[in-house]
């Protein structure tokens, strides 16, 4: 029997240790494969490891982004790391940050990119899309719960289904909301009605299949609806504005800054930056912005172009500027005291002149128009310009008045002046008849025939 060195044991020892590396190397999990915990706490993947599902979310959410139109202009991108690779014409690139949990990927394909970034502590997503000249954005964040996306492409808008991001009170941002519908085909509508007497609109202006091209528009800026229009499609402009004062917006301030005017979605036919420039037409309104200046949406909600109408110059800033002074004046007579009233004001167009030699209404005259201007079409020029007003006092007492001058150039030919209620819709009856158009009757305040009567009018307007 052999007797055991003492001194081969180191060697046998080495041999043993060298022996076990080898059978660990062979073994070995690759490296890639682990997983581990961040400073955060928080479980990390390797590279060639990705939590369950999360790629198909992502490609989900990418088609769902590419099919958006929506109207936000967010910027906030997050703070995602980028880099850089291409492909097909593009490039893709993805980072990580184990320590702070975040993924970005940034790509770039037919002339748009995409990007995307992630944190799974905080449970924010954001990305970025632009193609085709547009750009869509989502913002997600789980904990508060809001959600925007913004997306113009060839400067389109799905106009019924337009959204914008409100602020709270406090200045923080909200759910989206969807803007209200504000063009009808009816008008048996609360947000229209409310502005006439009674809530009874003018009659007899538009009927039979004229109705048709009529649209009736409640005109509303940040939710609030200010006042409504009768809107005339196959003309292009507007058969009357309907407004009113009330001692609670009846502190004007006409100075305000004069904002840009707009279209109104819906309306195919209507005015446009392109028809005026250039020509000899100013955009004059028919709910005049001075009497609605006692807020800056009350002001702002004016200047669209289904509020305006193609007028000449002199008469725009001359006599019928004078008559719409004249009458906010009275607008401060009838609301104030300790029993203010209500006044009840519309203002229409019409297509004949007033003349005096001999004296009465001529409803033949010819309808110029105005435009067209590139894809916009031609609006007409309306001949004649009124306003009729009744202010409805608290006891139940009315005063009535109206004012008509012809929209002309030449201030010899204006003859704008006041007239009585009456007088105005007898003048609209013999417009609409001899245009076939409406008739035969046209009342202007049905709601409250007390209106109308002329013992109730105002003898001057201040």
């Amino acid at each position: 029997m052999a007797v055991f060195n003492v001194r081969m044991l180191p060697f046998l020892l080495v041999m043993v240790l060298m022996y076990c590396g080898i059978a660990l190397a062979s073994s070995a999990v690759p490296a890639s494969r682990f997983d581990f915990k961040n400073d955060d706490g928080e479980v990390e993947y390797g590279p060639e490891r990705t939590q369950e599902g999360s790629e198909d979310e992502d490609e989900d959410e990418e088609q769902e982004e590419a099919e958006e139109d929506e109207d936000s202009d967010d910027t906030d991108d997050g703070d995602a790391k980028w880099g850089k690779g291409k492909k097909n014409h593009g490039h893709i690139s993805r980072t990580r940050n184990s320590k702070h949990g975040r993924n970005s990927k940034h790509g770039t394909k037919n002339h748009g990119h995409i990007r995307k970034t992630r944190n799974s502590k905080h449970g924010w997503k954001s990305r970025h899309s632009t193609k085709n000249h547009g750009h869509i954005r989502k913002t997600r964040n789980s904990k508060h719960g809001w959600k925007s996306r913004h997306s113009k492409k060839n400067q389109r808008r799905n106009r019924k289904t337009r959204t914008y991001r409100r602020r709270n009170q406090n200045g923080a941002k909200g759910r989206a909301v969807q803007s209200p519908r504000v063009v009808f085909n009816n008008p048996n509508q609360p947000c229209y009605r409310q502005f006439f007497v009674g809530g009874v609109p003018p009659t007899g202006l538009r009927t039979g299949q004229n109705l048709q091209n009529i649209r009736y528009i409640c005109q509303t800026v940040n939710q609030q609806t200010y006042y409504s229009t009768m809107f005339d499609e196959n003309r292009g402009i507007a058969v009357f504005s309907g407004y009113t004062v009330t001692q609670a917006n009846r502190n004007f301030r006409p100075d305000r800054p004069r904002p840009r005017w707009r279209q109104t979605p819906g309306i195919q036919r209507q005015g446009s930056d392109a028809i005026y420039r250039g020509q000899p037409f100013q955009r004059g309104h028919l709910a005049p912005s001075a009497i609605y200046s006692s807020t800056q949406d009350r002001f702002r909600s004016t200047f669209v172009y289904t509020n305006a109408v193609p007028q000449r110059p002199a008469f725009n800033g001359g006599q019928w500027s004078q008559f719409e002074r004249r009458i906010r004046g009275y607008a401060s007579i009838c609301t104030q005291g300790t029993q203010p009233g209500s006044l009840y004001l519309v203002t229409g167009t019409a297509f004949g002149h007033i003349q005096n030699n001999p004296p009465g209404y001529n409803p033949q005259v010819p309808v110029d128009q105005l435009g067209p201007a590139g894809n916009n079409p031609a609006i007409n020029v309306p001949n004649l310009m009124w306003t009729a007003g009744c202010c409805v006092f608290q006891n139940g007492n009315v005063k009535g008045f109206a004012v008509v001058g012809n929209n002309l150039q030449d201030t010899t030919q204006m003859l704008t002046q006041q007239i009585t209620v009456a007088r105005l819709a007898s003048i609209l009856r013999i417009d609409v008849v001899n245009l076939n158009i409406g008739g035969p009757n046209v009342d202007l305040f049905p709601g409250n025939g007390a209106c109308s009567n002329t013992a109730n009018n105002l003898p001057n307007l201040p």
